[in-house]
């Protein structure tokens, strides 16, 4: 018959009644160390006692004693976390311990010897505790970065330092950087973000790495880079490389789950680029843009704050097409896009409406704000230059300011609740106004070619809507 000895929620020992020296060692250990015990008379209780999930689980006995092997088997089912100790004079190599889970093998029946290595076990559970918090924490942070709708080349760059904090963090590696290199659809890599020193461009060792991990996707190795595929239903999108610290072989559960967000996120936002963005520009699609001033429309309605919309034109674009090519129009449309984004706040809204006609979003911004928005981003327009065939080609823009305001006639927010229809009608309304404001503006006779007039309000839409 088993005696069980529980110091539950520390330490559970198993003993066989021959190994009554190991059961007084760990009663002396115990004791010194304040930790409350309690006996157990059967083998059978033994899965009730595992329950309190301890940290320890002390095995006195015969390495051979059935019993030993029961309670190792019972251990991994009811409390997976708890440190395996043995304690018998016929221990195993360390191999077989290995194999069996084992903490490890503690020689002798004395009760310093035995202290000394359930205080070990005890150390090295609330160690992998505590790593576990942090690793839950980091996945929590990697996941916040995936869901992130920023410009894809922000969610990379953050994916890309989760990742490397993650794994430093992990205890895989010290000293750790990388890059983040996307796979088109030809398999042609390229670099999404990079760490110093790879913010620019990677020395041909590395890159070697990552189009081996690419194009067999498997984990690619050599010297202290390690590449890891990113591929979502057998579909390469990436590959995460890993440079200053070799990884452990095999690789961590956390960086395999870290495999798997990342390439389940290149999915998402390669579907999102796809939908919502522009190829041309790297703006906003009209679609996604005016989705988004519905959305910001809502909220200036109940919050009370003022909202600005811009609609802007290109001036002799069409000249620009005819002379010089549509590839040398895009160049231009992707160039004015740049300079769009720089001019603007990350909550405010970009999108391309049509051709060469942009609109912008500008939360919580009043006619004041606007107009300094537009005088920069005409000054900026003005400076800008494009040398092709050794002749500088330069473009104006048209801006119409509108907006909606909270004046006196504005209705009682909170006791309202809209339906669909009122702000689809202030939408269609406030894109009317700084449309035609635009078209205004693009007779006038000097530069900068800007427009704006009184806000809409929104008791005058209330009045008008249907």
């Amino acid at each position: 018959m088993a005696t069980l000895l529980s110091t539950s929620p520390h330490v559970l020992a198993v003993c066989s009644s021959a190994s009554a020296p190991w059961l007084d060692a760990l009663q002396a250990y115990c004791t010194r160390a304040a930790v409350p015990c309690e006996c157990v008379a059967t083998l059978a209780a033994l899965p009730g006692a595992l329950t309190a999930q301890p940290t320890v689980l002390v095995l006195a006995g015969a390495w051979a004693d059935p019993v030993c092997h029961t309670a190792i088997g019972l251990a991994r089912v009811v409390a997976p976390e708890a440190a395996l100790l043995l304690c018998c004079d016929d221990a195993p190599d360390a191999l077989a311990l290995d194999d069996a889970g084992l903490f490890g093998a503690c020689p002798g029946g004395d009760a310093e010897t035995l202290a000394r290595w359930v205080h070990a076990a005890t150390v090295a559970v609330q160690g992998q505790s505590r790593l576990r918090e942090r690793q839950a924490q980091s996945v929590s942070s990697l996941a916040h970065a995936l869901r992130s709708v920023d410009p894809f080349a922000s969610v990379l760059y953050s994916v890309l330092t989760t990742a490397v904090a993650v794994l430093t963090q992990d205890g895989a590696a010290d000293g750790l950087t990388g890059a983040l290199l996307l796979v088109d659809d030809i398999g042609n890599l390229t670099l999404g973000a990079g760490l110093p020193p790879f913010q620019d461009e990677l020395p041909p060792e590395a890159l070697a790495v990552a189009e081996r991990a690419a194009e067999r996707l498997t984990v690619a190795r050599a010297d202290t880079f390690t590449a890891l595929p990113l591929q979502w239903r057998d579909h390469p999108h990436g590959v995460l490389l890993f440079a200053g610290t070799a990884l452990p072989d095999p690789l961590p559960d956390l960086a395999r789950l870290l495999v798997d967000f990342t390439a389940a996120a290149l999915e998402n936002a390669v579907l999102f680029e796809l939908a919502a963005v522009d190829s041309t520009t790297r703006t906003f699609t009209r679609t996604y843009a005016i989705k988004r001033l519905y959305e910001a429309l809502k909220g200036a309605f109940r919050s009370g704050q003022e909202i600005s919309v811009l609609m802007l034109d290109l001036d002799r674009f069409k000249q620009i097409n005819d002379t010089f090519g549509h590839l040398t129009g895009d160049r231009v449309l992707r160039d004015v896009g740049g300079l769009l984004h720089h001019a603007l706040r990350e909550t405010d809204i970009l999108g391309r409406y049509g051709g060469d006609e942009f609109l912008i979003v500008l939360p919580n911004t009043d006619s004041v704000g606007s107009r300094a928005v537009a005088g920069r981003i005409a000054a900026s327009v003005e400076a800008y230059r494009l040398a092709v065939d050794n002749v500088e080609v330069s473009v104006d823009i048209s801006i119409g300011i509108g907006g909606i305001a909270h004046q006196g006639d504005a209705p009682d927010a909170a006791a309202l609740r809209p339906a669909h229809d009122f702000f689809q009608h202030a939408l269609e309304r406030v894109i009317a106004q700084a449309d035609g404001l635009m078209y205004m503006a693009k007779h006038g006779e000097t530069y900068p070619h800007i427009s704006a007039a009184t806000p809409l309000s929104w008791g005058q839409l209330m009045r008008t809507r249907g």
